[in-house]
């Protein structure tokens, strides 16, 4: 006896990649004849072929960051960041510096041109007030193929100091290519 839901699926099911589908028909039973199934997999591997190559990024590191300074005196200025630790949950404290650093879009040739990324980090609400008041910060840049960008954020004011989740990410094209989550705790 053939499943009452078969017949919805009898003209045609799609092979789904992201941003594409391929028809693949199949019988009011539910079955595939292989040869038919061996065509449609052909087709859809020529448009496939020619798919534009999709947003990401490949995480490097995360956790919190300290900050790399030369020269003396009066001359000493912060020169860059190192990496810390890979924890997630973090003590929360004035100066944290904490995310992630990812090289964006590594499968697109550097001189393809530059890509628009947006960073977004998650607020988690302040104590006792409803999820909704949480804030997002939203910064929009271009970034080279392959190149390397830092994600982070520094607890550096008093509203700043809101123990909970906190989440960043970037997004490419409206799609969230990478994130990562932190719990800051007291």
């Amino acid at each position: 006896m053939v499943n009452a839901w078969w017949p919805c699926l009898a003209a045609t099911i799609f092979c789904v990649t992201p941003g594409l589908a391929c028809d693949i028909p199949i019988s009011a039973d539910g079955r595939v004849a292989i040869a038919t199934l061996a065509e449609a997999l052909d087709e859809c591997a020529g448009v496939l072929d020619s798919a534009p190559v999709l947003p990401s990024a490949e995480m490097v590191d995360f956790g919190s960051y300290e900050l790399v300074y030369s020269g003396e005196g009066d001359a000493r200025k912060a020169t860059g960041l190192k990496h810390a630790d890979w924890l997630r949950q973090l003590p929360l404290r004035a100066d944290l510096i904490f995310g992630f650093r990812a090289i964006i879009a590594p499968d697109l040739d550097p001189d393809s041109g530059d890509v628009t990324i947006e960073i977004v980090t998650h607020h988690p609400p302040a104590p006792g007030a409803a999820p909704e008041s949480a804030k997002i910060e939203i910064s929009r840049k271009t970034s080279k193929p392959g190149s390397l960008e830092v994600v982070a954020y520094v607890i550096s004011t008093d509203e700043d100091m809101t123990p909970g989740l906190w989440r960043m990410e970037v997004r490419q094209g409206g799609q969230v290519v990478i994130s990562q989550r932190f719990l800051l705790t007291r």
